[in-house]
């Protein structure tokens, strides 16, 4: 009887769990069992991702709805992916927890479902480019110094002999597809596990200088080793610092460098910075664009997410509470007398990384006053409108504040009206005339 789970939310959820769950199994089945029919296998992928779910049953992580889309593409097929939208969206740390989410699967594959402590021991040691997962994904964050040296191949001053010689050596990125395609050897492409390589802040630098000849590899139709360039430093001998020593007959890209159909890239970038003019149109279509939006869904699921990562003991309660004080803060750009200012409303709406100090034990007025305030201030630096925007903004996260404004205010109309009607009560005999000078 549907009409009985009306007044009992927690047994919706408990069905909307189940019902997931007999998808996956489905999904399963149709993968294994019935050699995979593509449409319907994409059909019960939709209907899982459209379904809320907030914890991986398998590896423990919390999925927000950024890492969702980007499964969703990847399943599709889709190698280059930009995160774009507000700051403090959680675009980086998404992406971040994505990629650990499909190492994790893929290395519970191979270890067995009980090495999950020693998986996140060597995807700690990763991040410093240690252990055993440092082949498998990479992370640079572009600025505006970084350039094709430091990305595909330099010549680098090296000391062979007690001489100082310059040698051809790998960029980060090309040193990161030599260790994939490595690792791929004769494989065909489809039975090549994914590796991940992460661009923060994608638009920082100058694009065209960073990718060169990149530019054609960057399409995906050309990927693979039927589709080599060659790279500006091709004439040279390429150094591996490894083996201290030159030894081009076990280089895989001796006859030109390609990217492996395996590897993904994805990068992440602010909307509102004002280098994000540095993408051009030759270059946006090589990738696929996701607009990370801030909404109750994101904010919702970013708050669970903090609120289970800091051991926090917030309530659902609070947690509805934080979303909703944080949408009527941003709710303030999209008034008509703003709109002057803010073009785009939601490309400047408050993220959920702003507000981690609310399952740290910090106020929201301390966040207010070191963190909100002063990036609200930088948005309308220099307008008339300043005070009332931020008044407004305030008033939507502390509500409090708002009504003790208001009161504040009352008190000082009473005042005022007090005074005024003390002086027209006053008789005039009462008042003592002045002489006239």
């Amino acid at each position: 009887d549907i009409t009985s789970l009306k007044e009992k939310p927690e047994e919706i959820n408990r069905v909307i769990e189940k019902c997931q769950d007999a998808l996956v199994i489905l999904k399963a089945c149709y993968k294994y069992i019935l050699s995979g029919n593509k449409d319907m296998l994409d059909k019960i992928e939709y209907l899982i991702r459209s379904m809320k779910c907030v914890t991986d049953p398998k590896s423990g992580l919390s999925l927000s709805t950024t890492m969702i889309a980007l499964d969703d593409l990847i399943f599709d097929d889709c190698k280059q992916i930009v995160l774009t939208g507000a700051p403090g969206t959680g675009k980086t740390y998404s992406a971040q927890e994505y990629i650990k989410w499909q190492l994790m699967t893929e290395y519970l594959g191979e270890k067995g479902e009980d090495a999950i402590a020693k998986f996140n021991t060597e995807w700690d040691e990763s991040e410093n480019d240690k252990g055993e997962l440092a082949d498998r994904w990479r992370m640079v964050q572009f600025h505006p110094s970084f350039d094709y040296t430091d990305f595909v191949e330099g010549l680098r001053p090296i000391e062979i002999d007690n001489k100082m010689q310059f040698k051809r050596m790998d960029g980060i990125f090309k040193e990161f597809c030599r260790k994939v395609a490595e690792e791929n050897g004769e494989k065909d492409p489809s039975e090549c596990p994914k590796r991940f390589f992460l661009i923060d802040e994608i638009n920082r630098a100058d694009l065209s200088k960073v990718f060169g000849e990149l530019m054609f590899c960057l399409e995906e139709d050309y990927r693979g080793k039927n589709h080599t360039i060659k790279t500006q430093y091709s004439n040279l001998d390429t150094y591996f610092k490894d083996d201290n020593k030159d030894d081009n007959k076990t280089d895989v890209f001796k006859k030109g460098f390609y990217i492996p159909e395996n590897v993904i890239i994805i990068g992440t970038m602010n909307d509102i910075d004002r280098s994000v003019d540095t993408f051009d149109f030759a270059l946006r279509r090589r990738f696929r664009w996701v607009n990370v939006e801030v909404n109750e869904t994101l904010l919702t699921t970013t708050f669970l997410a903090m609120n289970k990562k800091n051991d926090s003991l917030k309530t659902e309660e609070e947690i509805s509470g934080f979303v909703k004080s944080v949408m009527d803060m941003n709710s303030v750009f999209s008034e008509d007398q703003f709109k002057r200012i803010f073009k785009t409303p939601k490309d400047y709406y408050v993220g959920p990384a702003y507000f981690k100090g609310l399952f740290k034990n910090d106020t929201k007025d301390a966040i207010w006053r070191n963190k909100i305030e002063p990036l609200l201030r930088e948005y309308v630096r220099g307008r008339i409108e300043t005070e009332d925007f931020i008044d407004k903004c305030k008033g939507g996260f502390i509500p409090e504040s708002k009504k003790a404004k208001a009161e504040t205010s009352d008190k000082k109309t009473d005042m005022t009206s007090n005074v005024i009607e003390a002086a027209e009560d006053t008789p005039d005999s009462d008042v003592e005339e002045q002489p006239v000078q």
